[in-house]
Order: C-alpha cells, then structure tokens, then sequence
C-alpha cells in the first residue's frame, strides 16, 4: 500500500510508504532534519511544485525517486492506493501476480522470456495452466486463497 500526494498533509516523510519504485517505498534516507515532517514540507508553497532544496536533505537515491513524483495542480488530499496497479485499485489479479514475483522469481523471469520469443504470456495462458505452474511455488493459506479466487472468477 503507498500514499499517493495530493497536498501532502497527511504523508508522514519518514514513516510512510510515499514513493513510488520497486524496491522500497519509504525514504532510505535517515531522518536528519526531524522538523521536516510532512510531504508538503516539501514543496514551494507559491508553485505547487517540488523544492529543488530536497537534495541537500535526501540521498540522491531519494532526491532523484521524489522529484519524479507529480503533484497534483489543485488541492486534493492525499489517497491510499494499491501501489501494484496503475489506477491504484486492489486486484486479485495483482495480487496473483506479486505472490507469483515474490514466490518464484526465476518462474516470472522465464516466462518473461518466453513471451519475447513468440509463446503465451502471462495474462494469455489458460486458469487451469496458471494454476499447474504456480502451484509448484505457492504454499499453504496463500496457495489456497489464490486457487479459490481464480475459480470463483472462472
């Protein structure tokens, strides 16, 4: 789950999880600065638009992550969202797919390249296929919760 910025006000800097990437959502950087606490600490108040000052506070790794954020132009608050889907929505489907990334990588990167070279890809192959190649790397209650959303689904 991350925090997508609309004002900015509710967005803690170094506990939430605000930017979005892949490796983590949170600031690597150590809290240096404890009086810069919200998000919209970070903008220019007059511009709607990102202090460049931000990379005297944060490594380059941050600094660089959160100047690529847009802000919104009006003033909206700031939203949960599911950071694994575009529209920031909750889908089993997504899920699946995480569970899938999380639990065998070496799985997702092969099909990954089978999909290259002409074959199904992930979102083409058939329920009853998804589930013989995942089952070999799903276990227990997720296995289980996965298997039951697919076949309500069909």
């Amino acid at each position: 789950i991350i925090q997508r910025i609309g004002n900015g006000r509710s967005i803690q800097i170094w506990r939430d999880n605000w930017i979005p990437r892949e490796v983590s959502l949170k600031v690597v950087t150590k809290c240096t600065r404890p009086r810069i606490r919200w998000v919209s600490n970070l903008f220019e108040n007059e511009h709607r638009d990102w202090n460049r000052s931000l990379r005297s506070i944060f490594l380059p790794v941050d600094a660089d992550a959160i100047l690529k954020i847009r802000i919104t132009s009006n003033e909206t608050s700031d939203q949960i969202a599911w950071h694994f889907e575009k529209l920031g929505l909750f889908l089993v489907r997504s899920a699946y797919k995480l569970a899938l990334r999380l639990q065998c990588p070496d799985q997702m990167a092969s099909s990954t390249v089978q999909n290259q070279r002409g074959g199904r890809g992930y979102g083409e192959i058939s329920g009853r296929q998804m589930y013989h190649q995942s089952c070999v790397c799903l276990h227990g209650d997720l296995h289980q919760m996965l298997l039951h959303q697919i076949l309500i689904r069909r």
